[in-house]
């Protein structure tokens, strides 16, 4: 879902290719079949150049995702059990909420009818850092609770006898 803002801001704020309406319609029509991020992107490919813009739109989908994963599948085995790795993960899985819900106000605004600016200015890059922040706490809070709770019930088990 988070790739649904990215590709917004390129085809409709940055490029202009189609229009906000446009692309809801194709988001939706995506939405009712397996692959939406792959039937958005041949949307567009094709609404852009046709079947050969649809193939070019899907390949291109695909193959950063697939590099990536094979780059980065091989780093995260080695880092996973360090404790830094730990910390670090937390901190991108908390970035992540901040885009991902500005696109669903985004989708949900378009969708109730209201107007919604996607210029960047300070209230809505507030909003995405506060919301980003807020993530955040909340999950340091969670891993935090979890850490007492676990060593409450650590301490209350019987030890072992040897």
């Amino acid at each position: 879902m988070a790739i649904i803002s990215v590709m917004q801001a390129e085809v409709v704020q940055a490029h202009g290719w189609v229009s906000q309406r446009e692309f809801l319609d194709g988001l939706a029509l995506s939405q009712i079949t397996s692959g939406p991020i792959v039937i958005t992107s041949a949307f567009l490919g094709y609404k852009l150049g046709g079947m050969a813009g649809a193939a070019l739109a899907t390949f291109a989908i695909f193959s950063p995702s697939i590099a990536m994963m094979l780059v980065f599948t091989e780093i995260f085995g080695r880092i996973r059990h360090l404790k830094w790795g730990r910390g670090e993960l937390a901190g991108v899985l908390a970035a992540f909420v901040g885009p991902l819900a500005a696109t669903l106000l985004g989708i949900a605004f378009t969708g109730l009818g209201l107007a919604l600016s996607y210029e960047p200015d300070l209230p809505a890059g507030a909003t995405i850092i506060l919301l980003a922040g807020t993530a955040y706490l909340l999950s340091a809070a969670g891993r935090v609770i979890w850490l007492r709770s676990s060593r409450r019930r650590a301490a209350a088990l019987p030890e072992a006898k040897s």
